[in-house]
Order: C-alpha cells, then structure tokens, then sequence
C-alpha cells in the first residue's frame, strides 16, 4: 500500500528510479530504492515511538542501553557500541539515538539503576571517538526522531507545501499535518522529563520558536475549582521570560524553568486576580518568589502568559483572592 501510493509521487518528481546507457528502467534499482524509503519511514517512525516510550518511564528506568544486532550484516562501529549505556538525559542521544544510518537496525532500551549496578553495568558520561566518523554515523543521520514529537522541523517537507489537499478545503497538505499534530499535542500530558528536554531545546541559542502549546499540567483542578483542569505553556512565553532584554533581577535561570513542572504540581500558593481573573501560580525561593501567570486565552483552557521572578512584598495589598496556601 505504502509502495504503490509513493510511486506515482516520484514519477512526478522525476525521482522514479534511474536510466541507464540505453535509457531503459533498471526495476532491480526501483524496487530496491523504494523498499529503502519504505525501511526508513517505519525504523524512524518506530525509533520516535520508542524514545516517548522510555521518556515516560525514565523516572524509573533512566539508564538506556544501545542495543545492536549482532550478525554478519552489522557495522564494525555500531558493534563496538553494543551495551554501551548513558543516562536518559545525556547529550549522547541527542545525536546518536537510533537509527544512525541506512538500514540501521540498533535500537536502544531502558533499565532501572538497580539492574545497571546488578550486571555490572558502566554508565558512561563521555562519547567515543568513533561515534564521530562516518562510518559510525552520517552527518544527515545525527539527530534524533523522538525530539521530532515536540519540536518538528516543517522546512523540509517542501513538497507537502506544494501539494493540494483534493477535499475542496484549499489546503496544502502540510498545513492538514500541522493541524492534526498541533491537535495531537493539546491532548498529550508532557512528563517531567519531556519538559526538561523542551527547555534545553527552547535555551539554546538560535531556537526558533515553533508556537505550540504545550500541556503541562493536568491538575488545576486540584488547587482552583470550578476551573478547566488544564494548564498550557507556549515555548514562546519561555523564550520571553529569558529575553536578552529582560531585567537580570526576573530572568529565571534554566533549572528554575525546568522547574515550572513541579512548581505547577506543588506550589506553595495559587491566586486569582480579582480585575482580570488570571490565575498565580506562586513558589517562593531562597529570597525571591517565582509567579507563574495563567489567563484564558484559548476557549476555557488557562495559558501561561508569564513567569517572573518578584519580591514577595509586591503580593501584598494587591486585590488578589487565595484559592490555595500550603
């Protein structure tokens, strides 16, 4: 089914395949080129389900084990990395997840602390040398599919921006795509760790932001009644908060971003503004008080509109109603 819909597509583009000599169709090369696509959609597309799977459980499990099939068919270097393992969070997997090439077959698969230490496990914390060859690993292939959930990059899919939807709705299809994906993550929880990695993402210099709301928490209700139970986040409104401009007294440093995860699940106050009806999230630190701000910006769904370091005296006196103390 996959095959037979691509073919007409790289006719069209003049990609079916080669001509040889006598200018005369080489089917050994299109079929093989075909099964290629094929083999490389679904060994991403599984790589990227796998990578969500294991985020969501590396509280538990965050020791990760490159695995590779050992056989006559596997690359002397993807061998040598074989039961190699790092900890979730590290750099390694930002570039040298799985696949890591054509026809990679590696895979990657989790373990708790207690069975590292009970097989003698090492968990590494530098990269080997040869894992930045060629023949390791492709410039094109060092990225890694899983990020691709929270942070895709719609510049490649040129041709899905050229073609038209055949529903009468005027659409191209990439813009059909981003609708159902941006859908997909208003529905879709992050962890505590998806949130981190987001913010590494969103900190690092030259980030583009990618506009999507992402929904950080579930549990409003448990500090606001009568409230939507959800709790949103725009990667916007964190590259806002960090701003070159911004006064250095309210920026928030990048653990105090990952932060905003477990403030949102346990903070020490939340407040309604009387005047607007936003909602505050409060956490008070050593000597400051990080204010996370919630309005309604889409239907009945709260989203953040700052975050910001204050003096705790600026709370008082201001026409703020208690909704929850600690």
């Amino acid at each position: 089914m996959f095959i037979d819909g691509l073919k007409p597509h790289l006719i069209e583009k003049g990609w079916y395949g080669r001509l040889d000599k006598s200018e005369i169709m080489d089917e050994d090369y299109l079929n093989w080129r075909l099964k290629i696509i094929y083999q490389t959609n679904l060994s991403t597309s599984y790589s990227a389900g796998r990578y969500s799977q294991m985020m969501r459980s590396s509280d538990t499990r965050p020791i990760w084990v490159y695995s590779a099939v050992l056989d006559n068919r596997t690359r002397a270097a993807h061998r040598d990395l074989h039961g190699k393992s790092y900890r979730y969070d590290h750099p390694f997997w930002e570039e040298y997840y799985p696949p890591n090439g054509w026809r990679c077959r590696c895979s990657v698969y989790s373990i708790t602390e207690y069975q590292a230490k009970e097989r003698n496990i090492e968990i590494m914390e530098g990269i080997p040398s040869y894992c930045l060859t060629k023949q390791f690993c492709p410039e094109e292939w060092r990225y890694n599919p899983g990020y691709m959930k929270w942070s895709p990059d719609w510049s490649g899919f040129s041709y899905l921006k050229e073609y038209k939807m055949k529903d009468g709705s005027g659409k191209t299809a990439l813009e059909v795509i981003k609708e159902e994906y941006k859908e997909k993550l208003f529905n879709t929880v992050m962890t505590g760790n998806e949130w981190s990695n987001r913010i590494d993402e969103i900190t690092k210099e030259g980030y583009k932001s990618q506009e999507y709301n992402y929904l950080i928490s579930n549990r409003n209700g448990d500090f606001v009644k009568d409230e939507d139970t959800r709790l949103y986040v725009r990667d916007t409104k964190i590259w806002h908060s960090i701003r070159k401009n911004k006064p250095d007294e309210k920026k928030l440093t990048k653990l105090e971003l990952k932060r905003i995860y477990e403030y949102l699940y346990e903070p020490d106050m939340v407040l309604r503004d009387t005047r607007d009806g936003s909602i505050l999230y409060i956490k008070k630190t050593d000597d400051k008080v990080i204010k996370i701000v919630f309005n309604k910006k889409m239907s009945t769904c709260l989203s953040m509109t700052t975050v910001s370091k204050i003096d705790p005296d600026s709370l008082k006196g201001k026409e703020y109603k208690i909704l929850y103390s600690k």
